[in-house]
């Protein structure tokens, strides 16, 4: 018995041992086959690509490009080039790989090799480049961090500028970035030298009044550009006065922090600006417009602030503000904007003022109520009530969207109170059965009545945006989206189609757990009609849906992040910032 068993236990042995030997053969023969398949597969593609006709190539290498390529042999249409013969071909024989482009003049201070040397390759990568565009319109953007400092410096970038000359009949879009003293070289060119340019921009990257001379400005081309449209003006010390036919522009852009005049010669500018549709006015040093004297005067007294005509701009429909709380008042007391849609207003310590909210009111109140969109990135001035800010919204009830954003250090705008006033009177909740305990003790609105009647502020609001830094309840949060999202028949409004419901929904809270509560009100088969709820978590976004949705996201201060101060390696080595940083966040 005990010597069958023996054998049976030697034969099962010798079966697995070539079960084993087969498996592994097996394995092996699998291997190679996939590895053909990979080839194979590759060589297909490649093939394909091969097959493909010359046009379909073209769109694809066209697709590739960024707006503004660099000549940089690993990018754009010269690393396609690098690929096989035929789309080398192709490359060269497609001009529209070449017609835009961005260079950086280096610096002698920050260039490890020999400076005139490296300056010398560019400038023969440039002259190539341009050339394999033919006469195609060229899209071109120059960018220098010179301030003068260095003479070789200036030497390279004036002497790259002159190789842009000759091609001035066929710009259509040109950014200088360059310092002052390097525009000279287009002092030659006249209007008719620029038959195409639409887009320009220009800022200087010295602008100090010791530096500039009498003679520093613009290139003169720019004062009668046939086809200028869109113009964005940088930076060009105090000394800066420009010559542009403003009357075809269509988007202006004055981005200054010393710039030596006042309100007079900006609405002198803005009157010009006939057809202007977008305005950005970014003036972020300063606290008042300089209201420079006349020759007859003395001093400016404060009714000359009253006999300033109102400056009428019919198709503007886009206005942004980057300046002090002062500025963007006197300049709002002296525009009408009949067809303005959005406005956009910015400042490193403004604030939303009492001055400004009248200044604001007063505005729209001559333009004529048109305002659709606003945004305030502005904190509250401890002046302001909210009676001072009903008012100002009383102002916009054709407002769609509305935006406050504020830093979590600054006062924010949105309280108890104006909750309360925006959300729609004399209605009952209906997502929530509970009652908040804070809803007895919450201030009332100005706008709140029992009854059902009274006012709608902004009856056509569709998108809030805000912050949450525990000046309001839950309880009037939940009020003011719950009104707003199944908006009720009010006995006191004829048609109460015109409130329009909200759509969507955007709260930067500080507040733990408040994304998963209102989740469970407003979401689906939740009261309210709807919302798709979507959270996000340390200034993220959220996941906004097919329809309307409410996105309520954790913000938390970098003092309380678990992960503050962590070392990002446990070996000291030099690393390139960015990228660690990059690799921390999405574990690339």
């Amino acid at each position: 018995m005990d010597h069958q068993v023996a054998q049976l236990v030697n034969d099962l042995d010798r079966l697995n041992s070539q079960i084993y030997r087969l498996q592994s053969s097996l394995d092996s023969i699998i291997a190679k086959r996939d590895e053909i398949e990979s080839k194979l597969s590759v060589h297909r593609v490649s093939v394909s690509f091969q097959s493909c006709p010359t046009e379909i190539l073209q769109q694809i290498f066209l697709w590739t490009l960024d707006s503004f390529p660099v000549i940089n042999a690993d990018q754009g249409p010269l690393v396609l080039g690098r690929v096989c013969s035929r789309w080398r071909t192709i490359c060269l024989s497609t001009p529209e790989l070449w017609n835009s482009l961005h260079i950086t003049i280096p610096e002698a201070l920050h260039t490890y090799q020999e400076y005139t040397v490296k300056c010398s390759r560019l400038k023969t990568g440039l002259s190539t480049w341009l050339t394999r565009a033919k006469s195609l319109p060229l899209y071109i953007s120059v960018f220098s961090r010179n301030e003068n400092t260095y003479q070789e410096d200036v030497s390279q970038v004036a002497s790259t500028l002159q190789l842009l000359v000759p091609y001035s009949p066929q710009w259509k879009y040109l950014s200088l970035q360059v310092p002052v003293s390097c525009l000279s070289i287009f002092n030659s060119l006249q209007g008719t030298d620029v038959p195409l340019l639409e887009s320009a921009h220009i800022a200087c990257s010295d602008t100090n009044p010791f530096i500039l001379d009498a003679q520093s400005r613009h290139p003169p081309f720019l004062e009668f550009a046939p086809s200028l449209r869109r113009l964005n003006l940088g930076d060009a010390g105090p000394l800066f006065r420009p010559a542009v036919p403003w009357s075809q522009l269509c988007f202006l852009s004055l981005d200054h922090n010393d710039w030596n005049f006042g309100v007079l010669e900006l609405m002198n500018i803005l009157t010009q600006c006939t057809s202007l549709r977008e305005c950005i006015l970014n003036m972020h040093a300063r606290d008042t417009l300089t209201r420079r004297q006349n020759s007859n005067t003395s001093s400016t007294t404060s009714s000359d602030v009253e006999e300033e005509p109102i400056t009428l701009l019919p198709h503007l429909e886009k206005l942004s503000m980057n300046t002090s709380s002062n500025v963007m008042s006197e300049i709002l007391d002296v525009l009408s904007l009949p067809r303005l849609r959005h406005l956009h207003l910015d400042g490193y310590r403004a604030e939303l003022s009492p001055l400004l909210c009248t200044s604001l009111r007063s505005f729209l109140h001559r333009s004529g109520y048109p305002l659709q969109s606003i945004k305030f990135e502005l904190k509250r001035s401890t002046g302001l009530t909210n009676a001072m800010l009903v008012e100002m919204i009383r102002a916009m009830p054709m407002l769609r969207t509305m935006v406050f954003k504020e830093g979590s250090t600054q006062t924010p705008i949105v309280d108890e109170d104006l909750l309360r006033a925006l959300a729609i009177p004399g209605y009952t909740l209906s997502s929530s059965s509970s009652s908040s305990s804070s809803s007895s003790s919450a201030p009332t609105s100005p706008n709140d009545d029992a009854s059902g009647g009274g006012e709608v502020l902004c009856p056509k609001l569709e998108v809030v945006h805000f912050s949450d830094r525990y000046t309001f309840s839950e309880d009037a949060l939940e009020r003011f989206i719950d009104t707003r999202l199944d908006p009720p028949i009010l006995e006191s409004v004829s048609c109460p189609s015109s409130i329009t419901p909200l759509q969507s929904a955007t709260i930067v809270s500080f507040r733990p757990g408040l994304a998963s509560r209102f989740a469970a009100l407003f979401g689906s088969g939740g009261g309210g009609g709807g919302f798709s709820p979507a959270s996000g978590a340390g200034g993220g976004g959220g996941v906004e849906g097919g329809g309307r949705y409410l996105r309520i996201i954790q913000d938390l201060p970098y003092r309380s992040l678990p992960t503050a101060g962590r070392p990002l390696s446990r070996v000291m080595e030099y690393a390139d910032e960015d990228e660690d940083m990059d690799r921390f966040y999405w574990g690339s």
